[in-house]
């Protein structure tokens, strides 16, 4: 399911003639004031997960050695609470956003540690063998598809959760967004 903002803008318009430049609109009536006037009420609908995605989103380690531009949309936000991941970070949970490898390009070489993960097939994260930095994460199983640590972007914050997995493995101190949906393992995805 895909998370959604909405930005609504109210035209008061007594002559109810509509919004201006002729948004899309939905009449409603104003509770607002004892005359019954009309108002106009626009509403824009914006893809969330990533905002500016479209531009391309840059990240990098922390020493600059390794940086890398991501283009087009993500196809997955979430918070992954699996023990991999903690050991990992050092922390409850990381976000990650995924991506198809033909989505990202490189300037520089990372180090690799690979691993076996819950469901047997191999990880592997990739790191700046310099300062450490993390950067993204790819195994058998996703297959073309790699996860990059959503800490790793320049600008992270336009970056917005859209589910949290491996909830079973959470921690009982490290606290979500209670709308966000929660799977104990993998979220299932559509191919």
């Amino acid at each position: 399911m895909e998370a959604r903002s909405i930005t609504v803008k109210v035209y008061d318009d007594e002559a109810a003639a509509g919004p201006p430049n002729g948004g899309s609109r939905n009449r409603a009536r104003s509770g607002a004031s004892r005359s019954r006037r009309l108002v106009w009420v626009e509403t824009e609908i914006e893809e969330a997960g990533v905002s500016g995605a479209s531009d391309g989103l840059d990240g990098g380690c922390l020493c600059g050695a390794i940086r890398y531009r991501i283009t087009g949309p993500s196809l997955f936000v979430s918070q992954c609470c699996c023990r991999d991941c903690r050991k990992a970070t050092g922390t409850g949970h990381t976000t990650i956003m995924g991506i198809h490898t033909s989505q990202l390009s490189l300037t520089g070489t990372p180090k690799t540690y690979t691993s076996r993960g819950d469901s047997g097939g191999e990880v592997t994260r990739h790191f700046c063998g310099t300062c450490g930095g993390r950067l993204y994460t790819s195994g058998t199983l996703p297959g073309e598809v790699i996860m990059v640590q959503v800490g790793s972007l320049d600008d992270p914050s336009g970056v917005r959760p859209e589910s949290v997995i491996y909830r079973k493995d959470s921690m009982p101190w490290d606290k979500f967004d209670p709308n966000l949906p929660t799977f104990d393992g993998l979220q299932p995805r559509a191919r």
